[in-house]
């Protein structure tokens, strides 16, 4: 289920920055590695989700609501961690973006149980209307 999945890729993000953060050399590179690997499917889930559980009138705006906010939402993260790195310090910087990727974990985590209820009992009533070719 996409939930499941969004759920591993944002605790993942959420520990692999932490472990970047405490850790340092190499070791802090190959998680801020695993910290992208992560974070690159998170957008496309979200997506898939949204896509999934809003009816049929409401997708395409939904789907470019989402979009829109996740642009805004790069562009707001980089000012704030820019802002916050210039005047208290990179170190309090960083940790800025580790709190917001806790939060969205801690976020979905809670809201969870209603989104994966949703994915089910939507792909359940799905039935594909014809057979692929063989």
């Amino acid at each position: 289920a996409n939930t499941i999945i969004l759920l591993f890729l944002f605790i993942s993000t959420a520990v692999f920055l932490l472990l970047s953060w405490v850790s340092s050399g190499i070791t802090s590179g190959i998680f801020l590695a695993l910290t992208g690997l992560s974070f690159s499917g998170v957008f496309p889930g979200l997506l898939a989700l949204t896509s999934l559980i809003l009816p049929e009138r409401l997708k395409g705006s939904a789907l470019g609501v989402l979009s829109m906010l996740g642009g805004l939402g790069g562009v707001i993260l980089a000012y704030i961690t820019t802002s916050i790195a210039q005047r208290v310090g990179l170190y309090s910087g960083f940790l800025v973006i580790l709190a917001i990727a806790a939060f969205a974990a801690i976020f979905f985590m809670v809201h969870f149980n209603k989104f994966f209820k949703m994915e089910l009992a939507l792909k359940n009533t799905y039935k594909p209307e014809g057979r692929a070719a063989v």
